[in-house]
């Protein structure tokens, strides 16, 4: 199973062109809605706290989306180091989707926590990172910048974080399928019988009869 470590970040100066100046809207604009649609998704408790909690582990861990193995991997949480690299993720959506469900998975007791230092621990727990829990917590209780970008976000984009409602239209069978009225005719060519137990339609002397002798084995 693979085991998410703290990458080795190394702080840039240059900013990606593609994302705002201010890098905890931006950060908040291009994660924020993918992972809470995730934790919608997956349906995960106490969504609000979690989502905090996760969007300033992930801000920390590739600064601000900032990182090489961010910009290049679209890896925001060093996940899957393998002792040369990380592993690589052919967009954010498929990083989130593969670090939600391996939070869901492995950190349980980090999704369920009810504040960023039991988020922390718990992370720390089960060996997430190296780093001090002192230092880690820390910092990702620090990070109250990106906290309040990423809730003043989805106060003003609410449509992004919603998940999408998947609409079912009636089945309707093609013209050659649909049931055609029944005519019967009006003379007297069918001269229906007395019903016994058939159909009217068929003459009870030339039905056939069960053969009394007959088994099912």
């Amino acid at each position: 199973m693979p085991k998410l470590k703290t990458p080795t970040i190394t702080r840039h100066t240059e900013i990606n062109p593609t994302v705002a100046t201010n890098p905890y809207d931006a950060f908040a604009a291009q994660i924020g809605p993918t992972l809470y649609r995730e934790l919608l998704r997956t349906g995960v408790p106490n969504i609000d706290t979690t989502y905090d909690n996760m969007i300033r582990q992930l801000a920390w861990e590739s600064d601000y989306g900032r990182s090489r193995v961010a910009r290049d991997q679209h890896n925001y949480g060093g996940y899957g180091w393998n002792g040369k690299t990380y592993t690589t993720f052919k967009d954010d959506a498929d990083f989130i989707s593969h670090y939600v469900n391996l939070m869901n998975r492995r950190y349980k007791n980090a999704v369920n926590a009810s504040s960023i230092y039991e988020y922390g621990k718990a992370l720390k727990d089960k060996g997430y990172y190296e780093d001090s829990l002192e230092h880690y917590t820390n910092s990702l209780a620090g990070m109250q910048s990106i906290s309040r970008a990423a809730a003043r976000h989805r106060k003003n984009n609410p449509d992004l974080y919603k998940l999408e409602e998947t609409v079912t239209q009636p089945f309707v069978a093609p013209p050659a399928y649909q049931p055609q009225p029944l005519m019967i005719p009006t003379n007297n060519q069918y001269n229906p019988q007395p019903h016994y137990g058939t159909s009217p339609y068929v003459d009870s002397n030339t039905y056939p009869q069960p053969n009394l002798l007959q088994t099912w084995e």
